[in-house]
């Protein structure tokens, strides 16, 4: 449980597509246009609206969900201290990411710019 460090900028991930959605047996891989992506080890919630949301630790739970995402883009993004990252998307769902692992990284960023880890 790593958190963000204070300067981090995210605005990047706006205007993102989502072009491919990886699973795995204890990760999640969101790959989007511009060579960006989200590895994710961690939970995640997923929902129409913030109160909406529901956290989730096995990425199978919401597969269908995340499939639903494809060539959808991201129109707001935003992140607290606590690594906590939320993707709202154009038609309004919402994928928030947590750094809840306390023993390893919970999730990592790549994008041209380089690498984030958490």
């Amino acid at each position: 449980m790593l958190g963000l460090r204070p300067n981090t900028r995210l605005d990047f991930l706006r205007r993102r597509t989502l072009a491919q959605v990886c699973f795995g047996p204890h990760d999640l891989q969101l790959h989007f246009d511009e060579n960006t992506s989200i590895s994710i080890e961690s939970s995640i919630a997923l929902g129409e609206d913030e109160k909406g949301l529901v956290r989730h630790r096995s990425y199978e739970e919401v597969s269908r969900e995340l499939l639903c995402l494809l060539n959808k883009v991201v129109i707001e993004v935003s992140w607290k201290p606590d690594g906590t990252v939320t993707l709202v998307f154009g038609e309004g769902s919402i994928i928030q990411i947590y750094d809840d692992n306390p023993d390893f990284e919970s999730f990592t960023i790549a994008s041209p710019t380089g690498l984030i880890v958490v």
